[in-house]
């Protein structure tokens, strides 16, 4: 590679950044396999969205338990 053609694309690359966010789901009713939120739950999910607002936040993914959707919307 030429080295005039290294330095502008590791700069352009420096500005490419991704960020993860790593969210368990909140509380549950219960210890069933598939149990909703509860209250307390419901709660921790509207304060983690309010957290995350400000993000830049493109994609959300969630496993298939009603628990991980709901904190997710």
């Amino acid at each position: 590679m030429n080295r005039f053609l290294f330095i502008p694309i590791t700069l352009l690359l420096s500005y490419c950044t991704s960020k993860y966010y790593v969210v368990r789901h909140a509380e549950r009713i219960d210890n069933s396999s598939n149990s909703a939120l509860s209250s307390d739950g419901l709660k921790r999910a509207q304060d983690l969205k309010d957290t995350l607002t400000s993000r830049k936040i493109d994609l959300i993914y969630v496993s298939t338990f009603l628990r991980t959707q709901q904190t997710a919307q």
